[in-house]
């Protein structure tokens, strides 16, 4: 009864420390699973995690308070803290579109894990640990990449299908034809790849709260899957069957509106209506007496504060890194890469357009193999007061600095700005000319395409002081601060403000 009792109480513990913990990298969550990006099925799992933590009472566990664990438990969470903030500020913008926070929540659940259950609870666990990396879209993005890919074998699919009813049609990529011009798109945000990963990843928990075989667990998991894949062909045959026959305000306006969500919800209940089939089954959890709560209280209720007080101490400083994430930028990584739609004019205007956030005059000075070059100045006359910007773009979802070749005479240093975009800042020499460099890169929505913009920015040293960018420490979150001084301390880089532009803040911090 007393070890039972201990299990209960480990397990509640760890998961309103986590609650807390995560509770910021949750609230940032989209609530919705949105066709338009796949990326956003990371909800259901940070959501089912919980009840995951919850279901693990089905497991053998002991409450085994030690200072031993206590000690393992902290160095756990310390590589926690350190991988957070130097991930944080090296990634720059693509922190939070990878959702690097919610990919270190395995190592956050061990932390929590150790002080409760030692070494072997973490072994115990280990499934509720490893469903918890899949809170960040990293590991799928390969398969949430091919998206496009899977839209077009459901318009052939659905193309093919309708042909052989007769219906006159003809296809071209996602678009099918009718007569009179009229057209349809199956496309990705009719197929999206998030909204099967969301019910696998829903499922999957219930599955380990089952109790029955490994294989016929695999099956039901395979066939909630298949459930889901044919819900979703017969709702676009019957969209493109209501187009055919009645046009496309009646196709779009009636049943499309909410099949989409009528036909998730309808598949997880006849999963679970159909679980007896699979032999499941679903052990009782014993009670304990008053008499046992208190005989347990009693014997370990030192241990009980002391860890118990542990956890939410580690969760609170969780909390506080965690809550500078919300005015972060967000780009989604699911929709970079498409260059056929932007030209150079689009790129050009936008950059130029974040140019002027410096409060300098902008003079373009033309295309070269490494960038567009821009100058900034207050005044023209006076070479060494104005700041040159190269700027280049790429379609990737993570930063590209663009770093020139030079010689580095002062270490470099980095400074996360509250917006999430990292500008890291260097004394240069080039053909012996002292310069300060400054260099980061940002994400812009150009015409619903994504890309990331790359700017170097630098300027001669004059003899006179560096200008003083007063913004810099007045403005920067303290959570920011915290994460750029352990980065630069771990990275062996100098935490200063030499080689630091006003210009480089303003632009960066203005996407």
């Amino acid at each position: 009864m007393e070890k039972r009792r201990g299990k209960f109480l480990g397990i509640i513990a760890i998961f309103l420390s986590f609650l807390i913990a995560s509770a910021y990298s949750l609230s940032i969550t989209n609530p919705s699973i949105l066709d338009t990006d796949p990326a956003t099925y990371v909800i259901v799992v940070m959501l089912m995690l919980f009840l995951f933590i919850l279901f693990s009472a089905k497991e053998d566990l002991e409450f085994k308070f030690s200072w031993r664990n206590i000690i393992y438990g902290l160095a756990v969470f310390g590589i926690y803290v350190v991988l957070l903030a130097s991930l944080r500020v090296a990634l720059s913008f693509s922190f939070l579109s990878y959702r690097i926070d919610a990919l270190l929540f395995p190592v956050l659940l061990i932390s929590l894990i150790l002080p409760v259950f030692g070494a072997r609870g973490v072994r115990k666990l280990l499934p509720v640990v490893v469903y918890s990396i899949f809170a960040s879209p990293l590991l799928l993005m390969p398969l949430l990449g091919l998206n496009n890919a899977f839209a077009n074998l459901n318009a052939t699919f659905v193309y093919g299908f309708v042909k052989v009813l007769g219906v006159p049609v003809s296809k071209a990529g996602v678009r099918i034809f009718a007569g009179a011009g009229s057209s349809i798109a199956i496309s990705t945000t009719c197929v999206s790849i998030g909204t099967f990963i969301a019910l696998f990843m829903f499922l999957l928990p219930l599955a380990y709260l089952y109790d029955g075989r490994l294989g016929r667990k695999a099956l039901w998991l395979v066939s909630g899957v298949a459930l889901i894949l044919l819900f979703n062909i017969l709702r676009m045959l019957t969209v493109v069957l209501i187009w055919v026959y009645y046009g496309i305000g009646s196709a779009a306006n009636t049943f499309h509106v909410f099949a989409g969500q009528f036909l998730f919800y309808l598949a997880i209940i006849l999963m679970l209506l159909v679980s007896g089939k699979y032999a499941f089954g679903l052990d009782r959890l014993g009670k304990d007496t008053r008499k046992d709560l208190a005989r347990f209280y009693m014997t370990k209720r030192n241990g009980i504060y002391t860890t118990v007080a542990l956890l939410m101490v580690l969760a609170l400083v969780s909390l506080f890194l965690a809550s500078g994430y919300g005015r972060q930028l967000y780009a989604p990584p699911a929709l970079f890469g498409n260059e056929s739609q932007l030209n150079n004019l689009m790129l050009n205007e936008r950059v130029i357009s974040s140019l002027h956030s410096s409060g300098d005059n902008v003079t373009e000075l033309g295309d070269t193999p490494v960038g567009y070059i821009f100058a900034l100045s207050n005044n023209a006359v006076n070479v060494n007061s104005s700041v040159y910007v190269v700027a280049n773009v790429s379609y990737s979802p993570l930063p590209s600095y663009n770093v020139p070749a030079f010689t580095p005479v002062s270490a470099a240093h980095a400074y996360l700005l509250n917006d999430g975009v990292t500008v890291t800042a260097q004394s240069a020499l080039s053909e012996n000319n002292l310069f300060d460099v400054n260099y980061f890169s940002v994400p812009y929505n150009i015409s619903g395409d994504w890309v990331s913009v790359n700017y170097l920015m630098f300027r001669r040293v004059n003899s006179g002081p560096m200008p003083d960018c007063g913004a810099l420490r007045s403005s920067l979150q303290p959570q920011g601060l915290v994460e750029t001084y352990i980065y630069n301390m771990f990275s062996s880089q100098n935490y200063g403000t030499r080689g630091f532009m006003c210009e480089g803040y303003n632009v960066a911090s203005s996407a």
